[in-house]
């Protein structure tokens, strides 16, 4: 799956067909999901695997939920795409490969991110998932100091 300059970057792409959303409140939710790492929660949680069409992100009319719906399709798409090539997330030894591919992105779409948007906000969509509003906030300015 992308890492969250990843989904940043490619979620530019995507507002551009969705002017009318706010930056900052997509990006937090574009990043949200891979909190589960920082929060201990199992991916179930914040993610929806295979559930999320490209339509439905494109008519949210939240965006935040935009972004955290995006982000879960962007998942599968990249996901999928990788199958073609026999890689497969599960496979312990597809695991450097998988490190090395998502090095070489982050360095591609670093260029893509622009302006860092404001991820050290603790969205009220978020505390629908029972993280503390620090832990989101601490996400947020993790993920914004790996953008600079």
């Amino acid at each position: 799956m992308p890492a969250p300059i990843a989904h940043l970057a490619y979620g530019r792409q995507l507002l551009a067909r969705r002017p009318e959303l706010n930056v900052d409140a997509f990006a937090r939710g574009t990043i949200f999901p891979d909190i589960r790492r920082l929060a201990s929660l199992p991916r179930g949680r914040t993610h929806r695997p295979y559930q999320i069409m490209l339509p439905q992100v494109l008519a949210e009319p939240s965006p935040w939920q935009a972004g955290f719906l995006f982000h879960n399709w962007l998942d599968d798409a990249w996901n999928t795409h990788m199958k073609q090539y026999g890689l497969r997330e599960e496979r312990m030894d597809d695991e450097l490969t998988w490190g090395c591919l998502k090095l070489l992105e982050v360095d591609m779409v670093r260029p893509l991110v622009g302006e860092v948007p404001n991820l050290a906000v603790a969205d009220p969509e978020a505390a629908a998932f029972g993280v503390a509003p620090a832990v989101v906030e601490q996400w947020g300015r993790l993920v914004g100091q790996d953008l600079r």
